[in-house]
């Protein structure tokens, strides 16, 4: 009964995104190494925004948020990003619209004030969500090209 009701886009397209929004909601609370051993050895710096919800955020996370603040900064001569604009260009955008709507409400989630990192979340959040729905499409197209039955997930309507 679940697997008929799925097939329909829409519904299709809800369970994706609760999966989008709530999975990696669930890696918050993984247990996260001491302060001193994750900048160490890790090299990422431990966020708490609770006492018992962290994430790691590693050192180029820094240069991204740079980047993403000041495009233009691409261009310096050696800059190992220079190859991948993309998701820079991406996050810059969207943070022009983001930003002054989170300084209006004060709203910074995930306990880290800055302009472009809600942008990234917002971008990696998603590519996952249309990682899914292109990857469930193109399952069922090789179905159909094979001429077997839909795959064993059943989530895609073929």
């Amino acid at each position: 009964m679940l697997v008929s009701v799925l097939r329909t886009s829409r519904y299709r397209l809800l369970v994706y995104l609760l999966m989008t929004v709530t999975i990696p909601h669930l890696f918050l609370f993984s247990p996260c190494p001491p302060d001193e051993l994750a900048k160490a050895t890790f090299c990422r710096y431990n966020i708490h925004i609770t006492k018992r919800l962290a994430y790691g955020f590693s050192r180029d996370s820094f240069e991204f948020l740079r980047l993403a603040e000041s495009p233009s900064l691409l261009l310096e001569a050696h800059n190992v990003r220079q190859s991948r604009p993309l998701g820079i260009l991406l996050a810059a955008a969207l943070s022009r619209v983001t930003a002054p709507l989170q300084k209006w409400l004060n709203w910074y989630p995930y306990a880290f004030r800055h302009d472009a990192f809600f942008a990234y979340i917002l971008l990696n959040f998603a590519m996952v969500f249309l990682s899914l729905v292109f990857l469930t499409g193109s399952q069922c197209k090789i179905d159909r090209k094979l001429r077997l039955t839909p795959s064993a997930s059943r989530l895609a309507q073929c």
